[in-house]
């Protein structure tokens, strides 16, 4: 497989990051136009002497099929979503999105049909093609990237949503099924084929995923512009900002060809120059120059007898090193050998501790015969910083045989960690790499304390309704989300029908409390932070099978919250309708002030156009001080659209099923309906 240059060509404007797409704008054309967006906010369409100006700043760009050979070009900006058909030039229709769209999904999502679907501040719009608002749901972060995918076979399209706090959301329409944590923001997700998915990070790191099981992932030091199927759905074509192109194969992740270019893109999508062409691959650098690159196809199949020489010739040259290796080890002296070799059966344990005072989580990494361990090296995703960390022993240390490593997670979730234990002792040249795994629990942060402990009781509550849970069942739960240490207050719950297991969230800045009282087969949760209620009311349903669960739900912290948001907005709501009118009754002003002035000027009174151009600099500045306040105005009502946003979607969270999705709708038709005061009695006793 090589990659040979199609064509290039130069825009002449600065192109806007992630705003680059491919298009049929018209009917009887046989080739697809590339449209991009320029550092002015001008709409480019190749082969197009006009541009679209676009008021907002824009911040993502599509196409909307119109029929089998038109397609619409659909614009996102800070404020609208826009969708103008080139080839009449007109707006089919603008609709205000009041958080800003910030990427788009076009296609069909179960009833809803054909959506053009918005992501923005912890909430997704959903459009029709005739403009109509008909879908809603909300999210935990800021969401960067969506993916329409038939995940469980079905025939209909689940949405795929990639957000700002790390984590993919599966969603069976409005509906949240799966949550899968990474480590970075998504910046990208891409359909490959049946319920495969590609994803990139905002670290570089690019993988694919088949329904929630990951099957690859690499990372690079530069950052992902673009993930697309190419020459095949058997492909993933990676293009890289520094101008590096990989091809690889989708279930493994192989390598199998690169490319580099020079300059940095500013975006790639697969296109059609032609309809005798082949897809190709049009790179758009930030400097306005374009590039098509496309699949070569050898003359012959079979592959150059020099090229397979070459790569025999490194496999020999990598196995003579390997070979070598092992008998420099083998040259040991047989006193250094008898004095300081580690015999065969030594190992590693690891184990897991919840150090309450120091307020963290411990490692503890023990070498059996008093081996000396000279240092520990951690490979974990979302721990360290570059999800590595090296630790050294310390040479005043009372046992050299063991070490204890300091684990801070800032979030609630399984993690793998890779533990590689460095074995030798201090007068050797050798050492032994051991390797073990350890599983981190999702929740390890708590711990489990005694019941007889006095412990503040949280104010915050959830009690669980529709079903009946059983104290074996939570004890299971808690042996498999959280660490143990001792098993006692397991054994003792095991005997009795009504118990509390109390515990205490180890972090470094503040301590929490836990508490989950069964009682009568009813659980109730006591804790304070509504993030971490949702989240272990998830986990419990989900290793309970429970598909159907409502709650009452009483945070009185959080309602207070809310309420000021809510108060907030509508003190926001009440300013921006006061600054339209402002706004418009100065633009009249201005104007009649521009014909009074030129007027005057017309019949030679100077004086009074002096006078009417005064009074029109001072109209002026008060208009541009309105616009000041608005813009801030705005700025302020998106921030606390997105924490309503949040709340709600976390609230859904407390419950399960079909009373998850109840609130949320109930919250949307409040938000609709402009009765906020709704939002705090739904989110507690759920939508009725």
């Amino acid at each position: 497989m090589k990659l040979k240059s199609a064509f290039s060509y130069s825009l002449n404007s600065r192109i806007l990051t992630g705003c680059v797409a491919s298009a049929r704008i018209e009917p009887d054309a046989n080739k697809e136009s590339l449209i991009t967006v320029s550092s002015s906010n001008k709409v480019i369409i190749q082969g197009v002497e006009s541009s679209l100006h676009i008021s907002d700043r824009v911040r993502c760009l599509s196409l909307l099929p119109l029929d089998a050979n038109r397609d619409a070009i659909v614009v996102g900006t800070d404020s609208h979503l826009i969708v103008y058909d080139a080839h009449d030039n007109v707006t089919l229709f603008q609709r205000e999105v009041p958080d800003g769209v910030n990427c788009f999904a076009i296609g069909c999502l179960a009833k809803f049909g054909t959506l053009i679907l918005c992501g923005g501040n912890c909430a997704i719009w959903g459009f029709n093609k005739a403009g109509d608002d008909v879908f809603w749901t909300v999210t935990g972060d800021l969401v960067t990237a969506l993916a329409l995918v038939d995940l469980d076979g079905d025939e209909e399209n689940e949405l795929v949503v990639g957000s700002q706090d790390y984590e993919i959301r599966l969603f069976k329409g409005d509906l949240m099924r799966e949550e899968i944590i990474e480590i970075d923001v998504v910046i990208a997700l891409c359909h490959v084929r049946d319920s495969l998915y590609a994803y990139a990070l905002g670290n570089g790191s690019v993988g694919v995923y088949d329904n929630t099981t990951r099957l690859w992932r690499t990372k690079s030091k530069v950052n992902i512009v673009s993930i697309m199927v190419f020459p095949s759905t058997d492909y993933l074509a990676c293009v890289w900002t520094a101008g590096k192109i990989d091809i690889r194969r989708v279930r493994s992740g192989e390598d199998v060809m690169k490319e580099q270019l020079s300059g940095d893109l500013s975006g790639a999508i697969r296109s059609k120059s032609s309809s005798e062409s082949s897809h190709e691959i049009t790179i758009v650098f930030n400097d306005g120059k374009v590039r098509g690159i496309e699949m070569e196809q050898p003359e012959d199949d079979q592959q150059d007898p020099a090229v397979l020489l070459r790569e025999f010739g490194q496999k020999k040259h990598n196995l003579l090193v390997e070979l070598n290796n092992f008998e420099q080890e083998e040259r040991v002296g047989i006193e250094e050998a008898s004095e300081y070799r580690i015999p065969a059966n030594t190992q590693v344990k690891t184990v897991l501790h919840v150090n309450i005072p120091e307020r963290r989580i411990e490692l503890e990494v023990l070498a059996d015969q008093k081996v000396p361990i000279r240092g520990t090296v951690i490979l974990a995703e979302g721990i360290f910083e570059g999800e590595s960390f090296v630790q050294l022993q310390d040479s005043n240390a009372e046992s050299h045989d063991s070490m204890v490593i300091p684990i801070y997670p800032q979030k609630d979730m399984h993690i793998e960690m890779h533990v590689h234990a460095i074995l030798g002792y201090p007068q050797s040249d050798m050492v032994n790499l051991v390797l073990s795994r350890h599983r981190l629990p999702r929740f390890a942060r708590f711990a489990l304390l005694a019941s007889s402990e006095e412990i503040p009781y949280p104010v915050s509550k959830v009690g669980l309704n529709d079903v009946e849970v059983r104290l074996s069942l939570i004890a299971e739960w808690i042996q498999g989300n959280i660490i143990i240490t001792n098993n006692e207050q397991l054994s003792l719950s095991m005997e009795l029908t009504d118990f509390e297991f109390k515990f205490v969230r180890c972090q470094p800045c503040e301590m929490a409390y836990l508490i989950l009282r069964i009682e009568n087969g009813k659980l109730t949760i006591f804790c304070d932070d509504l993030e971490a209620t949702s989240a272990i009311i998830q986990s419990i349903a989900v290793f309970s099978n429970f598909e159907k669960l409502s709650s009452h739900a009483f945070f009185p912290k959080e309602f207070e919250k809310i309420n000021k948001i809510i108060t907030d907005m509508d003190h926001m709501y009440d300013v921006r309708a006061r600054l339209g009118t402002d706004i418009s009754e100065k633009h009249s002003l201005l104007k009649e002030m521009i014909l009074r002035a030129e007027d005057a000027i017309t019949i030679d009174e100077m004086v009074l156009g002096r006078k009417y151009y005064t009074r029109l600099r001072n109209v002026e500045r008060a208009v541009r001080q309105d616009y000041l306040i608005g813009a801030n105005n705005h700025e302020t009502l998106v921030t606390s659209l997105r924490s309503l946003h949040k709340m709600i979607e976390i609230a859904s969270k407390l419950r399960v099923g079909l009373p998850s999705q109840a609130v949320v709708t109930a919250c949307r038709e409040a938000i609709s309906n402009e009765n906020l005061g709704l939002i705090p009695n739904i989110i507690e006793f759920g939508a009725l």
